[in-house]
Formats: C-alpha cells, sequence, structure tokens
C-alpha cells in the first residue's frame, strides 16, 4: 500500500526530472525520496522511471502510475476541502 505523501514524491519527481529539485519541493531529503522511490517500485515490481545523469523520464509503467496517483492526490486535496 503506499501514502499520499509517497505519491506526491512520485509526481514531484515526474514534474522536475531531477531528485535534488523534486526533493526540495516536497522539503524531505533526497535520499529519503530516493528509497521512498524504490520502496515504490519494489512492490510494483517495476521500474517507473530511467534515470542516469543527464535525465530522470517515467517509463512506460510509470506513466500509467504517475496518471493513477495524480488522480489519487487530487481526490485526496477535494476530501480534505469537504
Amino acid at each position: 500500500m503506499f501514502e499520499i505523501r509517497e505519491l506526491r514524491y512520485l509526481l514531484s519527481i515526474d514534474e522536475f526530472r531531477h531528485f535534488g529539485r523534486a526533493s526540495q519541493a516536497v522539503g524531505v531529503s533526497q535520499p529519503a525520496l530516493t528509497k521512498s522511490l524504490q520502496r515504490i517500485e519494489r512492490i510494483l515490481g517495476a521500474t517507473l522511471f530511467e534515470r542516469s545523469r543527464a535525465r530522470v523520464v517515467p517509463t512506460a509503467i510509470g506513466k500509467e502510475v504517475l496518471a493513477r496517483a495524480r488522480r489519487l492526490v487530487d481526490d485526496a486535496i477535494e476530501l480534505q476541502r469537504m
């Protein structure tokens, strides 16, 4: 199971395409962000982002997970507004 916080981390990685900037945006250390991503990838049994020194891009399954994560995070925000 994932926490909304972890889904926000995924969305931040996708937005910034850089672990350092993504971790700053969500207020966690880069190692914590990486560890969270690795945990999610382990649970799903799939790599969500192709990572290299020059780029971070979502894989095909990563794109699907990100779309669902976006919906879940948006729904959680809406619930908090009720």
